[in-house]
């Protein structure tokens, strides 16, 4: 049927043509601008919590680049997850890991901060340093600062 301009069109639309596995470019930092991967391993088991959770969730890694105290990620990710949900998950994965495995971070109890930059396109990188300068560096507490490097 011929729609004419100003009518109401309605038809059925298959969901998965509407909305298919998405590459996303994720970037999260650590709380305090901690230097978490100047550690010993840390970027050994920030790579192992990323593999876990690819494997579990299903997601495509395409690019990973670990910082200072960041984390840079392009992943495709299922259609059946959010970007919040991805990026809980390596949270997650690699707080237990780091925990586990690096005395330092044995008793902290945030690594990571709550904010993160997700984008369907490459960003350029002064919006990534934009965001990392924009995200909190107040003195770490007591009980972490002689932990630090």
């Amino acid at each position: 049927k011929e729609v004419k301009s100003g009518e109401m069109c309605a038809s059925k639309i298959e969901p998965e043509l509407i909305y298919d596995d998405i590459r996303l470019y994720i970037f999260f930092a650590a709380r305090y601008h901690r230097q978490i991967f100047k550690y010993s391993g840390a970027t050994v088991y920030m790579r192992e919590a990323i593999n876990q959770v690819n494997e579990r969730f299903g997601i495509d890694l395409f690019d990973c680049e670990l910082g200072g105290c960041h984390v840079y990620l392009s992943a495709r990710i299922p259609s059946s997850m959010s970007a919040a949900e991805a990026i809980s998950q390596y949270k997650r994965a690699s707080m237990s890991i780091f925990r586990d495995n690096i005395f330092e971070l044995k008793d902290v109890r945030q690594i990571w901060t709550r904010k993160y930059f997700v984008s369907t396109r490459k960003p350029q990188q002064a919006t990534l340093d934009a965001f990392l300068a924009a995200q909190p560096n107040r003195p770490l507490p007591r009980s972490h600062a002689s932990n630090e490097i």
